[in-house]
């Protein structure tokens, strides 16, 4: 009875005071009627909530979720519902919110309401009516609760957050398609921007194609990162080696990049936090649709964070240019990172100018001798400095370009 709503009639001041986001185990028992009765009184679990006010507009927005075994009845199964109530004495019919579940099945519930103290009560039966234990018929019955709350009562329609990307809040900043898809689906609104609620985005609000949709019209990237889209991206007919991916020569959405000025063993990856699901293939440049791919990968476990992101390594060399092309798999739709590294610097825009002063000369001649046999003078990133460097440096003496 420690956590009965009402003690005597009064309300019980000794409840345990809910933490947000942390999930509490409970579990309901027989309690006896004192008459002798098989049957006892409804056992009511209670939990006082205190919903803060940071921004001073007077609400809170709860978050509840309830989930609970399956209990038995002779009269067959029996659910479990949850009640939020502004006093714990309160008839439950009076709820501000209520939710009800059974079957281990989660369900989920997200309202403003007004800040300050409130009272979650947990019970089995049907709302708004508690059901109780028949003594030797009835098991333990356990549930798992949690809630959650934030300060976020105004409409989020306008705020930060791609329309056509997944995050954590709710909202997203083209208002107009915040609108469109929380009228379809109003938890887009009220918990966070997930992949259904981008899926409405893209079905609705007519997202614009990328700038790099077709190879011929490939970003120019070079060492770093850059952030890609593959919503509204259209599918590219250039093959793909057997063995790159499950279904060879068939892809999804993709976007082109025109990678310049690397050498040495490239790395390119889209490993990043989410279920966005890619491939990557290297091309030589110019666009060809007969262009044979140089390197490739679907899904990778170098990417720890998500394994179905892509990752290639690749040998380049100076003076040469690449294609890099990502593409979505699945069906997968979504945004996300692509990275570029290099196990050297990139390529310099005059080769053998070692000290950046226009001019190839007796100076950087000395900086390749002095680095012979190393990589720090390395031009055509082949990891040495040798015979094939000077030769660039030699042709290209002079003046640079």
């Amino acid at each position: 009875m420690g956590n009965s709503p009402c003690v005597n009639g009064a309300a019980n001041t000794t409840l345990l005071t809910i933490q947000s986001g942390k999930t509490i185990c409970g579990s309901f028992r027989f309690v006896d009627s004192g008459d002798g009765s098989q049957e006892g009184l409804p056992d009511l679990d209670a939990y006082k909530l205190v919903l803060p006010d940071p921004n001073g507009d007077g609400l809170s927005r709860v978050s509840i979720d309830i989930q609970a075994e399956y209990g038995t009845l002779e009269s067959g199964t029996i659910p479990v519902f949850v009640a939020l109530l502004s006093q714990p004495c309160l008839s439950l019919s009076g709820a501000m919110l209520s939710l009800q579940t059974s079957g281990c099945l989660v369900q989920s519930r997200t309202q403003c309401v007004t800040a300050g103290t409130w009272y979650v009560v947990v019970a089995r039966g049907t709302f708004p009516t508690a059901q109780p234990f028949i003594y030797g018929c009835d098991e333990l019955q356990n549930y798992n609760l949690k809630v959650s709350w934030d300060d976020v009562c105004s409409n989020p329609c306008g705020s930060s957050g791609d329309c056509f990307d997944t995050h954590n809040t709710p909202g997203c900043q083209i208002s107009t398609c915040c609108n469109s898809v929380c009228a379809i689906d109003p938890v887009c609104c009220q918990k966070s921007w997930d992949q259904s609620c981008v899926d409405i985005a893209i079905s609705q609000c007519s997202p614009p194609v990328p700038a790099n949709d077709q190879c011929s019209q490939a970003t120019i990237v070079s060492l770093g990162q850059v952030p890609f889209t593959l919503v509204a991206a259209t599918s590219g007919s250039n093959p793909i080696p057997l063995g790159c991916i499950a279904s060879p020569n068939v892809v999804g959405r993709d976007v082109w990049y025109r990678l310049k000025n690397v050498r040495g063993s490239v790395t390119v990856r889209t490993c990043g936090i989410g279920s966005l699901n890619t491939a990557l293939v290297i091309y030589p440049y110019p666009c060809s649709a007969t262009s044979a791919a140089i390197a490739c990968n679907d899904n990778t476990d170098l990417c720890t964070t998500n394994p179905s992101s892509a990752l290639v390594n690749f040998t380049a060399q100076c003076g040469s240019e690449y294609l890099v092309r990502v593409a979505s798999m699945n069906g997968s739709v979504g945004a996300g990172m692509l990275s570029v590294t290099s196990s050297l610097n990139i390529c310099q825009p005059c080769p053998g100018d070692y000290n950046t002063d226009g001019l190839r000369s007796g100076s950087d001649l000395a900086v390749l001798l002095s680095a012979w046999g190393t990589t720090a003078a390395d031009i055509n990133g082949d990891n040495t400095t040798n015979g094939n460097d000077l030769a660039i440096l030699l042709s290209g003496w002079g003046v640079c370009p």
